[in-house]
């Protein structure tokens, strides 16, 4: 399967990864053009055992790859994860989902198939915290 991750931070990475070693042709996208050209050329930007591996060998098998383009993910991809940033709140009782929403925003105008879902996975949920539910785009 054609696999999306929007965000390429601590969540996104891995995730990404992950999904190449399974075998799904993965392009991650973020807007951090130095970020980007680093796993592109299969160097891995974040600490986290075995991930600086799998990244190298997933770039050079070409079943991973990272753009600054949303538009490239929409156009390539069956299935788009979201994993972008929910900071808390300043209340400190809530995850700010502004970036969740946003990501959507600039995905959804591109999808021109005849289905595509959007969602948002990896929360950091705390004990006892009933988080809104994930938003989904389809189209």
């Amino acid at each position: 399967m054609r696999v999306s991750v929007i965000g390429c931070g601590h969540l996104g990475i891995p995730h990404a990864a992950a999904m190449a070693e399974l075998g799904h042709e993965v392009i991650g996208v973020d807007v951090d053009r130095a970020k980007v050209n680093r796993l592109n050329a299969g160097e891995c930007p974040i600490y986290e055992t075995g991930l600086p591996d799998l990244i190298a060998r997933q770039t050079v098998s070409g079943r991973l790859r990272f753009t600054t383009e949303i538009r490239e993910a929409a156009d390539v991809a069956e299935l788009h994860f979201i994993g972008v940033g929910t900071p808390i709140d300043a209340d400190g009782r809530s995850y700010d989902t502004g970036q969740v929403y946003g990501a959507i925003r600039q995905l959804a105008p591109h999808l021109l198939h005849d289905r595509r879902e959007v969602d948002r996975h990896g929360r950091h949920d705390r004990p006892g915290h009933r988080p809104r539910p994930a938003p989904r785009a389809h189209r």
